[in-house]
């Protein structure tokens, strides 16, 4: 009887426990941004390398937009592994009007 009672009561115990734990929302950080900062939106996010043919033109040019209110200042780009030598502008980049 009192094995019963135990395992109940840490049944209980543990079933409290796990619904008291709050999650928060995965998107919680977009949705705290503040309009007055830039903000750089990426016009692709995916590069399709395809067939790469010998001496073809190894640059690729990411291009994008400030959307936000304020100027836009790249102090840093690096590349995923060492084969990979980014290049970024230096000067800020003033925000887009949409106006």
């Amino acid at each position: 009887m009192k094995r019963i009672a135990f395992f109940l009561s840490l049944a209980l115990v543990l079933s409290f426990s796990l619904s008291a734990q709050v999650t928060t929302p995965t998107n919680q950080a977009a949705t705290l941004v503040d309009p007055n900062y830039p903000q750089m939106v990426f016009e692709d996010t995916t590069v399709d390398y395809g067939t790469i043919e010998q001496g073809a033109d190894p640059y690729r040019v990411f291009a994008f937009t400030n959307t936000g209110n304020a100027p836009l200042v790249i102090t840093n780009a690096k590349g995923s592994c060492g084969c990979t030598v980014p290049t970024y502008p230096k000067e800020p980049i003033a925000p887009w009007c949409y106006r």
